[in-house]
């Protein structure tokens, strides 16, 4: 490589290129996050912005048509939202667009692939229009394309996996450095690709017209000593205070497994252990409250917490050591009370005198509240059978304990996928999904639906906007079920949506 090409090397790899995030799977491999890491200046696409949110980094500008961008993001980034609405070209090439207007021509991109198969597709192919306005390539989790508009050498490591595509069909390509021959190999398809290997240390590639898309695969054999470089990325942490399931499917196993598909990092302070598997609870063994409080302070010794949710509690002794600690270490951190009475099973999970103690001392902590219809009758005093009781018992709880309610309906005979959202405001929203007809399993759904909103809170989400993408979530997951057994099935653990195809519809 001639020293000028070194030096576009070198230039778009430091800190002086500006890192574009696209809305495709969010990195997680050493090398993308090592740029992320280290990048300066970030312009990300609408869709990405909560992701780069979530991990703790702020972007230069967001850009698009503001279709994918949270409410409180815009809010928040207002001074650096740049509207964008046409539809002839897709969100990568808006932001790429405001790069180049900006004078930035070393752009890095991430994050532009493994999302929508189309979006992929289009964003490859943006890559050679990209090409020739500004030094780019782009970094995924499994390598990177880096666009040859002339022939070149491309600087790699022996071994390297290597795939070379040509956007002309009728331009041949050949190759010096790989472990295959290639000469004079015309592909007939731009999607069409050689799969190579280099020999050294460089290979030279060489055609006519161009361009030509290559592909060098991460490679991590020879790594030796890694050190960690730039500013560390925040990782965004919740507690759940709740019961063991031995089955896994409810409870703190499943609190943790909806928080770690929300990128988020999962503390744990046991209430209880149970015997159960999805046909029934056999055994209860409540944990000392004196315990549970030495739990719930060993977690806010050391870790910053983004949101707390409690779930299953048993006793009155245990839900007041859980309000007492909470009220003196957890000011101003969102609380999620789901106010688990009674398993799916029927078994009882909640004893008759601790009902007044969840009601005088832990709910009134709460942000939001997540009781389904047996438990919301027995907290309002009333049956519930119609959609007018829904309200009425929704806004009444939300009145009485001056937080949100989340009324689920999983339980009514009718429209089990349409849950009220009632606001110490007295008003309320009835957020609809489908119904999962005959799903392998519903064991799990209340703890995962509080621990989805949960997760989203602990990243800055308002309820409101919180709960439609955790109702969407845990649609797909009841879709998706999965067989663990010959008496046992699991949900499934879907990557979250947007949840802006959720049906919302005022109250009255």
């Amino acid at each position: 490589m001639t020293r000028r090409g070194q030096a576009e090397e070198q230039s778009i790899t430091g800190r002086a290129a500006v890192l574009l995030l696209a809305d495709g799977a969010f990195p997680s491999r050493l090398e993308p996050l090592t740029f992320l890491r280290k990048a300066s200046r970030i312009v990300c696409c609408d869709g990405a912005a909560a992701a780069l949110h979530r991990i703790g980094r702020s972007p230069e500008a967001i850009v698009g048509d503001l279709d994918s961008l949270p409410a409180f993001l815009r809010n928040r980034y207002r001074d650096r939202v740049r509207l964008d609405p046409g539809q002839e070209d897709n969100d990568l090439a808006k932001a790429f667009r405001y790069c180049i207007a900006q004078g930035w021509r070393d752009i890095l991109i991430l994050g532009a692939s493994g999302g929508r198969e189309d979006h992929t597709l289009g964003n490859l192919s943006l890559l050679a229009d990209f090409a020739r306005e500004a030094r780019v390539r782009m970094v995924t989790d499994k390598g990177e394309f880096r666009v040859l508009l002339r022939p070149g050498r491309v600087l790699c490591q022996p071994g390297q996996s290597v795939s070379l595509f040509s956007f002309d069909p009728g331009d041949p390509i050949s190759a010096e450095g790989l472990r295959y021959p290639v000469r004079n190999l015309r592909l007939r398809r731009w999607w069409m690709a050689t799969l190579n290997e280099a020999t050294g240390s460089s290979f030279r590639v060489m055609f006519r017209k161009g361009p030509v898309l290559v592909f060098l695969a991460h490679r991590y054999l020879g790594r030796g000593r890694w050190e960690s470089e730039g500013e560390p990325l925040v990782q965004p942490a919740a507690l759940t205070i709740a019961g063991s399931d031995s089955g896994g499917n409810a409870g703190i196993q499943a609190d943790l497994r909806v928080f770690q598909a929300f990128g988020v990092h999962g503390c744990a302070a046991l209430a209880a252990l149970t015997a159960q598997n999805p046909s029934g609870v056999r055994a209860v063994h409540k944990i000392r409250p004196s315990f549970l409080v030495e739990q719930v302070e060993a977690v806010f010794d050391a870790y910053v917490l983004g949101s707390i949710k409690t779930g299953m509690l048993a006793s009155a002794g245990l839900i007041e050591a859980a309000a007492a600690v909470l009220a003196r270490r957890a000011r101003g951190i969102p609380l999620v009370v789901d106010p688990v009475m009674v398993a799916t099973s029927g078994a009882r999970l909640l004893e008759p005198s601790a009902v007044a103690a969840l009601e005088g001392r832990l709910l009134p902590l709460a942000v939001l509240a997540t009781p389904n219809r047996p438990e919301a009758e027995v907290l309002w005093g009333r049956p519930i059978r119609l959609r007018k009781e829904v309200v009425r018992a929704g806004r009444a709880l939300a009145e009485r304990w001056g937080c949100f309610v989340l009324l689920k309906g999983g339980h009514g005979r009718r429209n089990r996928g349409e849950d009220l959202l009632s606001g110490p405001d007295g008003r309320a929203i009835w957020f609809t999904t489908p119904e999962v007809v005959r799903p392998l399993t519903t064991h799990g759904t209340g703890c995962s639906l509080s621990a989805a909103i949960a997760a989203l809170l602990a990243v800055g989400w308002p309820v409101e906007e919180a709960v439609p993408v955790a109702k969407a979530w845990l649609y797909e997951a009841l879709a998706t079920g999965r067989r663990a057994g010959p008496r046992a099935a699991v949900l499934g653990v879907p990557p979250p949506d947007d949840g802006r195809w959720v049906m919302r519809e005022e109250a009255r």
